[in-house]
């Protein structure tokens, strides 16, 4: 084995069966971190589609065995792959990677995820203070089962809880421009004028909004992968 799971930030959930509840035969689901296979297992016998990544090249040979019909393996980094299309994820998620994740799932425009994260992640999901201010303007968030360090190997230092995300139904108009500033690529200032014409302003009426916001150029000219919780919070208190 190249590297333990421990290095890598995964912990192998010896009850991949917890899942099975939550899933149905139409489902075609994107799996992330495949580990030696566990859960892929059991998405392979009852989801219709399964898209899996591992990163580390060991488990090779274990998940060449569940490879078939309906299950494709992907020894790499998901992250360097495109998900547009994608309908549900899946994953005992390592806990390094549940932020940028995430974000790319709204990014894709994935419908539904269903992960196991640490509780400092759940904090992060949760709070209006971290990363769950951006999440709860794509996501409604439901937590499922408490699952404790003894189902896993390695043991985590900390309990770990199953969460369900699905995308809201209707995504109000300040939370679409708050979005786009935190995916977006260029300057702050041109992506809010962006999404204010997508929602029917002039390109004039867009600057006068910005103009009214009252905030400096330093700010409005930064990047928008520079925009901090705090700063996206001060933008949405603008918008209203």
């Amino acid at each position: 084995m190249s590297k333990e799971w421990h290095e890598l930030g995964q912990h192998e959930l010896k009850n991949p069966s917890l899942f099975q509840p939550y899933l149905d035969n139409n489902d075609e689901v994107l799996e992330i971190g495949a580990g030696r296979g566990g859960i892929t297992t059991i998405l392979a016998k009852n989801c219709k589609k399964v898209l899996s990544f591992e990163i580390d090249k060991a488990y090779e040979e274990e998940l060449a065995k569940i490879s078939g019909k309906n299950t494709k393996i992907i020894l790499g980094d998901c992250l360097d792959y495109d998900w547009i299309g994608v309908k549900k994820i899946v994953s005992n998620l390592p806990f390094h990677l549940a932020e940028p994740v995430i974000k790319k799932a709204i990014r894709s425009e994935i419908p539904e995820l269903l992960l196991l994260l640490s509780e400092k992640s759940r904090y992060k999901l949760l709070s209006d203070e971290d990363f769950g201010f951006i999440i709860r303007k794509y996501y409604d968030t439901e937590v499922l089962e408490e699952v404790t360090p003894g189902n896993y190997e390695p043991e985590p230092s900390t309990t770990t809880w199953l969460i369900r995300m699905k995308k809201r139904e209707n995504t109000g108009e300040n939370d679409k421009i708050i979005l786009n500033v935190y995916l977006g690529k260029g300057k702050i200032k041109n992506s809010i004028i962006k999404s204010l014409v997508s929602i029917g302003m002039t390109k004039n009426q867009a600057r006068e909004k910005i103009t009214s916001m009252k905030m400096s150029e330093v700010t409005l000219d930064k990047q928008c992968n520079k925009a901090t919780i705090k700063l996206l919070k001060i933008i949405n208190k603008k918008l209203e």
